[in-house]
């Protein structure tokens, strides 16, 4: 898995959709793997940006863990 293959799967940062949407459709597969991380408990105080922060922090010690 390396960024060129992340890059042609994932959406983010400043990609155009529609170019990058048909990338994606052109891939003769993707293999994927679905893992369920602990819930992120959130407070109706809570900004989007403060939920999508932990949210990215969850996802990034699931696949980063430190030590």
């Amino acid at each position: 898995f390396d960024e060129t293959t992340c890059d042609r799967i994932a959406w983010h940062g400043d990609m155009s959709f529609a170019p990058h949407l048909w990338q994606l459709l052109k891939l003769r597969k993707v293999k994927a793997r679905l893992e369920f991380l602990e819930p992120i408990h959130v407070t109706p105080a809570m900004s989007r940006e403060e939920i999508a922060d932990l949210s990215r922090k969850a996802i990034v010690n699931a696949y980063f863990p430190q030590g």
